[in-house]
């Protein structure tokens, strides 16, 4: 069942991307939104999840720096507030998206941002 927040989260995933693709950052107020809208779905199942990935994501940052934004990471970490495990499933989707990104286009430089939503959009639609 289509709720008000999914139509609203799916609505700041969207300008989220449109931002991103434009200036390769995205403001905080959206994060905030975001987290905002999420605050329905936060369990301590997925609280205890979003820790573990920000320490996935700490220790990646200094195995390979600036290979992830401040952005994406603080988006992975609400997204999975929101979703829980079928984390996994949007970071799974949001790689493959970025690995064809990247051939298509063959930069080495991408932005993230617009996979994850992507991702999580598709989520948000095979889970209706």
């Amino acid at each position: 069942m289509i709720t008000f927040n999914i139509v609203a989260i799916s609505i700041v995933l969207v300008t989220m991307i449109i931002e991103d693709l434009k200036t390769f950052k995205v403001s905080n107020i959206k994060q905030v939104i975001l987290l905002l809208l999420a605050i329905k779905y936060i369990t301590l199942y997925n609280v205890l999840l979003a820790i573990c990935l920000s320490i996935l994501f700490i220790l990646l940052d200094k195995k390979y720096p600036k290979s992830l934004g401040g952005a994406d990471i603080k988006l992975l970490l609400t997204l999975t507030l929101i979703f829980g495990y079928n984390i996994l499933y949007i970071l799974i989707i949001s790689c493959g998206l970025g690995i064809i990104t990247c051939i298509v286009t063959k930069k080495n430089k991408i932005p993230h941002i617009h996979n994850i939503v992507i991702a999580s959009l598709v989520l948000v639609v095979c889970t209706i």
